[in-house]
């Protein structure tokens, strides 16, 4: 760009906005000149902003990229969108998504949890906001989980224990999959039994949390075997009187 045009387009951007009239001939003009002079500006966060596509007030220019690209469809000329795999879609990353790849995978730091997202063939995740994920945003969501998750346990009655510990217990003829399958589609007599050893412990302030369940005992692994096989059906009272 040429010193002239320079100088013109600092004093487009520093202009007294105050006395752009709209239907002037002075606004009239201006807007002709404006136009020529953004012609002349080169591709980049300066052009968008004199065209009112992107607002430096609001996002970073990186920012903005990955809000348009997002909003961008697939097969466009330019072979996809900047940043994101083809064929992949977009997906936002929950918490609770990252919770899940740390519970079945212990060992996992949050490095390892990040590499396995990026593995993914057929979605490309991004924050809440559209930006890509990094470690941090994995950190970040593991290091509040795990204070929430403290502060829930502090919580739990004595004698409790967490989901994965109870269907985890040597005996148990359930696993928490199918338990929780069958609880929500057809509740049976072997879910209603084990329910009622549940609780419910809130976390946070959001109203989620986690289920609890009562320690077994040998007699109640017993009596939850007994139910699973369907030997010797039992009644529901004397089930209670057994609890």
């Amino acid at each position: 760009m040429h010193v002239k045009d320079y100088s013109q387009m600092i004093g487009w951007l520093t202009r007294d906005k105050t006395t752009d009239v709209p239907g002037s001939m002075a606004h009239e003009a201006r807007i002709m000149d404006q136009a020529a002079l953004v012609d002349d500006v080169v591709p980049g966060p300066l052009k968008d902003e004199m065209l009112g596509k992107f607002n430096p007030d609001q996002e970073t220019y990186e920012e903005y990229l990955q809000r348009i690209n997002l909003e961008r469809p697939f097969n466009m000329n330019q072979g996809g969108r900047i940043g994101f795999g083809r064929g992949k879609k977009a997906t936002i990353l929950t918490p609770q998504m990252v919770i899940d790849i740390a519970d079945n995978n212990p060992d996992f730091t949050a490095t390892d949890i990040f590499k396995k997202l990026q593995k993914d063939k057929t979605k490309n995740y991004v924050t809440a906001k559209g930006t890509p994920i990094n470690r941090q945003v994995i950190n970040r969501t593991l290091s509040k989980t795990f204070d929430l998750q403290e502060a829930e346990k502090a919580k739990v009655p004595k004698g409790y224990i967490s989901a994965q510990e109870f269907f985890n217990t040597e005996g148990m003829p359930i696993n928490k999959h199918n338990y929780m399958t069958v609880k929500n589609r057809n509740p049976s007599l072997l879910t209603d039994t084990i329910g009622k050893n549940a609780i419910f412990v809130k976390r946070g302030k959001g109203g989620e949390g986690a289920y609890y369940y009562k320690k077994p005992t040998p007699e109640d692994i017993k009596l939850y075997q007994k139910i699973y096989s369907r030997k010797g059906q039992l009644n529901p009272k004397t089930i209670n009187l057994m609890l």
